[in-house]
């Protein structure tokens, strides 16, 4: 839609105090400034058109819930986004983002944060204090480290960190006791750190495509664990404790360098071809 078509629309919505506003797939290049003027908006969806940037009068549209810009060629994020404080859901996949503002660490009532297939090389410490989120998606991005405060999301249910750089994750990701579903699949991992185990409500965890040697006996105890991922990578065995894991559907061991396996483990569902 030409800027005419863009600027109408806008003025329509403000005129009828729109709280829902879905322009996706318009083929958008620029955002007029009076979007700023919509204060009523709770849900703006962007996603898919061609823009390089935000307007920094998007501080305006404080009663934001959701914002999703994902799909764009967005650079940076303006640090007025600081001001959307009831914001819930940010999507900002698909961009060409290398960092985030710092001052997103204000959004704290933030549960969901999209940030996938962007060029991220760092996700910043002061962001893992946005203690409320739920959901955390750094997906296909050149991640090489992870902040020890990443142990700060204690709410978190979902962390992917796939297809990143990462040659460590720190002992402090034990911490996050609520986690249900980690991936770190596709990075350079050597090891799993022992304090995963503390993870006791984690059900699918996948650690494929790394160049992991061996598995902690400790994970034994991760009594809700269903999916065990660890295709693709170096390990020639594993540890008979692994029998104890009660509720596991599926331990996927496809390409790896296995010479042996316990007896005790040939009961489990395992995937070797």
């Amino acid at each position: 839609m030409n800027q005419e078509e863009l600027t109408e629309i806008i003025v329509k919505a403000g005129k009828e105090k729109t709280k829902e506003l879905d322009l996706s797939f318009g083929k958008i290049t620029l955002l007029p400034a009076g979007l700023g003027q919509l204060t009523n908006l709770k849900v703006l969806k962007l996603s898919n058109n061609q823009l390089t940037s935000i307007p920094p009068e998007i501080k305006h549209l404080t009663g934001l819930t959701y914002l999703d810009l994902s799909y764009n060629q967005l650079h940076s994020i303006p640090s007025e986004i600081a001001k959307l404080q009831n914001m819930i859901t940010l999507c900002l996949s698909g961009n060409q983002l290398t960092e985030l503002p710092t001052a997103m660490a204000q959004l704290k009532k933030l549960e969901e944060l999209y940030l996938s297939s962007n060029r991220l090389t760092i996700f910043q410490k002061e962001l893992f204090c946005l203690t409320n989120l739920i959901k955390l998606d750094l997906y296909d991005n050149q991640l090489e480290i992870l902040y020890p405060e990443i142990g700060l999301l204690n709410n978190l249910n979902l962390l992917y960190l796939q297809k990143n750089r990462l040659a460590v994750i720190p002992h402090e990701l034990g911490q996050l006791k609520n986690l249900e579903e980690l991936d770190v699949s596709s990075n350079e991992l050597t090891s799993i750190p022992l304090e995963l185990a503390q993870m006791k409500n984690l059900i699918c965890l996948n650690l494929s495509n790394n160049k992991i040697e061996s598995v902690p006996y400790e994970m034994e105890i991760l009594n809700n664990l269903k999916i065990l991922e660890l295709n693709d990578n170096k390990l020639k065995t594993l540890p008979i404790e692994l029998k104890n894991l009660k509720n596991i559907d599926l331990i996927d061991l496809r390409n790896n360098n296995m010479n042996t396996i316990p007896f005790g483990l040939l009961n489990l569902p395992l995937r070797l071809h």
